[in-house]
């Protein structure tokens, strides 16, 4: 219970999503056995050097490292620095550790590691992707904290199931992964267009309209600065899908005309509930605004995009 229960809160704070993750053949469940370099696809047999790292001796005091003291920042916050015995020792305390849901875990050579996955128990509601994306970060960054990593030169991380097969690999780290699953997004969405107020926009799963806007005196309480301009705009979201669609501000992003994004400003009634299918509600969204309209509000979904150009004057924002 103690595994998923702690997997559950990790995955909740980190989940983005799936990462981006690419398959490797080959690889032999055994250390001492060759795998296949998917990039040159030439053999690489487990090195031999790796032996000596384990016998590598601290200048020093031996120390014992408590290993589950160490939180994901830590690393690179607290500048923790591991010999390369150290390393090895810290993949083996992870494959003991339930917290990880691993089993065997080891180098096939300097810079890819591989990562065994124990079964998984059924009916749980976790994926070995899931699992892997809490993992990862763990071991890269304990590799980059040790004498492993050289020339900035990220390791390869290959994961298994129990019986040896491969099931993914991550060979860049997250923020890496991220951004370019963004770029490959933003490569394939589909541009509709340019619209104005009162204009309704076909999605995929939803049609949009802007009914209205207006400059409003109401803020937020506590705030530490106080915008001078708050724009409300009235927003009808029609589900257009079989399923339940959550119509959420968060899929707006807002400009002016210098290109500078504006702030999506949260008072507590702005759009964000679910809709059920083929019904429609009527929401605001509200934003900074600079006073230096027209404003491009574009909305984003997984697959297109669409912008509606609004002026400062339809949102009867007049500058003394």
């Amino acid at each position: 219970m103690k595994v998923w229960i702690t997997i559950s809160l990790i995955i909740l704070t980190i989940i983005l999503t799936t990462m981006a993750c690419s398959s490797y053949n080959n690889v032999s469940d055994q250390p001492n056995q060759s795998t296949t370099n998917d990039t040159g696809g030439e053999e690489a047999t487990i090195d031999e050097t790796l032996t000596s790292a384990d016998e590598e001796e601290w200048d020093g005091p031996k120390r014992e490292r408590d290993w589950a003291s160490i939180k994901l920042e830590d690393w690179v916050e607290k500048e923790i620095r591991l010999t390369k015995a150290e390393f090895r020792a810290f993949l083996h305390w992870v494959s003991e550790d339930e917290t990880y849901a691993t089993g065997e875990n080891y180098m096939v050579d300097h810079e890819t590691i591989v990562i065994t996955f124990n079964p998984l128990d059924e009916g749980m509601p976790f994926t070995y992707d899931m699992i892997g994306s809490v993992v990862e970060p763990h071991i890269r960054e304990a590799y980059k904290a040790s004498t492993f990593y050289q020339n900035q030169q990220e390791p390869t991380i290959i994961f298994q199931d129990s019986d040896g097969e491969n099931l993914f690999a991550y060979e860049t780290n997250m923020e890496e992964r991220l951004a370019a699953r963004e770029g490959e997004r933003e490569e394939n969405l589909e541009y509709i267009g340019n619209f104005r107020m009162n204009d309704e926009v076909e999605f995929e799963n939803e049609v949009i309209s802007i009914t209205g806007g207006s400059t409003i005196t109401r803020r937020l309480e506590e705030e530490i600065y106080t915008p001078r301009f708050v724009v409300r705009l009235g927003i009808t979201f029609r589900n257009t899908s079989d399923e339940n669609n959550y119509a959420t501000a968060s899929l707006f992003s807002i400009s002016d005309s210098r290109g500078r994004e504006l702030d999506i400003y949260p008072l507590e009634e702005i759009m964000g509930e679910m809709v059920p299918p083929g019904e429609e509600i009527h929401a605001p969204l509200y934003f900074v605004a600079s006073g230096t309209g027209p404003y491009d509000i574009t909305y984003t979904t997984e697959n297109e995009r669409a912008t509606w150009v609004i002026s400062d004057g339809e949102v009867e924002l007049h500058r003394n």
